[in-house]
C-alpha cells in the first residue's frame, strides 16, 4: 500500500526596489489606507443610511466601487494608483463588515498610519 502525498513548495523573494519604485510602493500603501478610511468614514457618517444599530444598510461592493470612483474628483491623488488597488481596498472594507455582521469580529476600525504596516493589492498589473 502506497500513500500519495502532495509536495507543496514555497518561494520567498526579496525585492530591491529603486528609489522611484520605493516611493510608488509607499504612496500606494498610503492611498489604499486612505481609500479604506474615507469610505469607512462615509459609511459611519450615514452616507448610505447605515447606523451601528443596524437600521440602515452597508452598501454592496459594486456600490462602494462606484462611490469611490465618484470620490476621485474630491480626492484627485487617488488617480496616482491603479484602479484595481482601490477595488481591493473596497473589498477589504466590505469583508470587514461581512465579518462584523457574521459575529466573527468587531466593528471595522480606521487604519492608522502608525500601526498599519502598509499593504496594497495589485491583482493584475505586476
Amino acid at each position: 500500500m502506497t500513500v500519495q502525498t502532495d509536495v507543496i513548495r514555497r518561494f520567498n523573494y526579496r525585492l530591491y526596489p529603486s528609489e522611484d519604485q520605493s516611493k510608488f510602493i509607499l504612496n500606494s500603501c498610503g492611498i489604499s489606507r486612505n481609500v479604506y478610511n474615507v469610505l469607512l468614514g462615509k459609511i459611519i457618517e450615514g452616507a448610505f443610511g447605515f447606523t451601528e444599530s443596524g437600521l440602515g444598510k452597508v452598501p454592496k461592493k459594486f456600490e462602494l466601487v462606484n462611490y469611490a470612483t465618484e470620490l476621485k474628483s474630491e480626492y484627485p491623488y487617488w488617480n496616482e494608483i491603479n484602479s484595481q488597488s482601490i477595488q481591493v481596498a473596497v473589498i477589504q472594507l466590505r469583508t470587514a463588515f461581512d465579518r462584523f455582521f457574521a459575529k466573527q469580529g468587531g466593528f471595522p476600525k480606521f487604519k492608522s498610519k502608525r500601526t498599519h504596516t502598509g499593504s496594497f493589492g495589485n491583482p493584475q498589473n505586476c
